[in-house]
């Protein structure tokens, strides 16, 4: 996956943050908003109630002494002795429902009633003493202005506060990303602030050194390696030469001498790719252009031994020309691995190496591997119930694979396997 896919794959923390610190002031001013709202209303209700009731306490006061009543001293308030008397557009409503105590009535009248003695009634036409009612549009859009401002606020605020709490973390994030693995960084925690991300950061720092000490060891073993190898390898090839020029060797032997010989050869090219893969070396200038059929007949011959006593065809369709760019010794890695599987587990039937478009398939109409570690068949030290092997020859070849940028896919018939490489640089 390149860099800018990785990119596209993860969202912004701030672009979150800044999002959610809008709704959150949205919220925050239409709840402000609906609250002065609804308390405006409030205390115009209360002020109509507690007039209404001063009038009715006096009203009861002097019928009490007086035995009749009185008219109020607000103009907009009338003493109705039943419901009969009442306005008409008041009348049917109170009937139905008396228990009220605010009522609309036509042309924007709008009526309190307070129940007084002996079934009388105190009205109320309060229609000229409301304020918030007859203003209400303007007081919306008021808020709503309000509201706008205090969002816009909210985000830019958001969006600072955002950029300010995240800077830490897109800054260690670069870090990481830029670390070359040869040269980690020492000592950078102390650069961040102590909070979650100073921890972060300090984490990152140790982890950064466990894995460069790790790496300087790897580094060591890969070069012990290098020279341990090549010497015992260097004195094996000395010595297949010196006996194949022997005038009396007969031609078992001479058979077996070419054997050590091609897996002497063999194991060099291996150290070699194997090696180059521990330290991740840049492949790209290390390719050159390989005849496919070559190396397949070479490999089918090597592992020929495999196949005796066996009812098994070898079935080759690879053209002459078929090239692909590839590093030395990586082809016959993965082709010995392959194709040595193929004639193990191969009893009878064929097995069949075909090369098209830059494709590699390898079939056979063997056992096939076992469904219990099928979708662990490429992990190191996996191996079915019948192999006879250590289980790191597939783990080898998806780790070529994938440094090589070489496509593998194993397809699970009915009878046998199926794998096929995909090479990028063919001809």
């Amino acid at each position: 996956m390149t860099e800018s896919k990785v990119k596209q794959k993860f969202g912004s923390i701030s672009r979150h943050v800044v999002v959610r610190f809008c709704l959150l002031a949205v919220l925050i001013s239409l709840a402000f908003s609906m609250m002065n709202f609804l308390f405006l209303f409030t205390m115009e209700d209360e002020f109509i109630a507690r007039t209404l009731k001063a009038e009715k306490d006096q009203l009861v006061t002097e019928y009490q002494k007086s035995g009749a009543w009185l008219d109020p001293q607000r103009e907009n308030m009338e003493v109705h002795l039943s419901p009969s008397t009442l306005p008409d557009d008041l009348k049917g409503t109170f009937i139905e429902e008396p228990k009220r105590e605010e009522y609309y009535g036509q042309e924007g009248r709008h009526y309190h009633v307070e129940a007084l003695e002996d079934g009388a009634l105190l009205v109320a036409e309060v229609s000229s003493d409301l304020i918030i009612r007859p203003w209400r549009k303007s007081i919306l859009t008021t808020y709503g202005v309000l509201a706008l401002l205090l969002t816009v606020i909210g985000c830019l605020l958001g969006y600072r506060l955002a950029k300010r709490t995240i800077r830490p973390l897109v800054d260690l994030s670069k870090l990481v990303e830029q670390a070359n693995p040869e040269h980690l960084p020492d000592d950078f925690s102390g650069s961040f602030p102590r909070n979650e991300i100073g921890q972060l950061a300090l984490a990152l720092q140790n982890s950064m050194q466990r894995i460069k000490r790790f790496i300087i060891r790897e580094q060591q073993f890969t070069r012990d390696v290098s020279h341990d190898l090549r010497t015992p390898l260097a004195v094996v090839a000395g010595a297949a030469e010196v006996i194949n020029r022997h005038p009396n060797l007969d031609s078992e032997i001479s058979d077996l001498v070419k054997r050590i010989e091609l897996a002497n050869n063999h194991m060099a090219r291996t150290v070699e790719a194997l090696l180059s893969l521990a330290r991740e070396e840049d492949v790209s200038e290390q390719r050159s252009l390989i005849k496919v059929l070559p190396v397949v007949e070479k490999t089918i011959v090597q592992f020929s031994h495999l196949l005796k006593e066996k009812d098994v065809e070898v079935e080759v369709n690879v053209a002459p020309t078929d090239s692909i760019e590839i590093q030395t010794g990586v082809l016959e890695i993965l082709l010995s691995n392959l194709i040595s599987n193929a004639f193990e587990y191969t009893e009878q039937g064929t097995v069949t190496i075909q090369f098209t478009n830059g494709c590699l398939r390898i079939s056979d109409t063997g056992k096939g591997v076992d469904e219990s570690i099928r979708d662990r068949m490429f992990e190191s030290n996996v191996k079915g119930f019948e192999s006879s092997g250590f289980g790191r020859g597939l783990s080898i070849v998806k780790r070529l694979c994938e440094h090589h940028e070489i496509g593998v896919v194993v397809d699970h018939g009915e009878v046998g396997t199926n794998l096929e490489l995909s090479f990028s640089g063919y001809t």
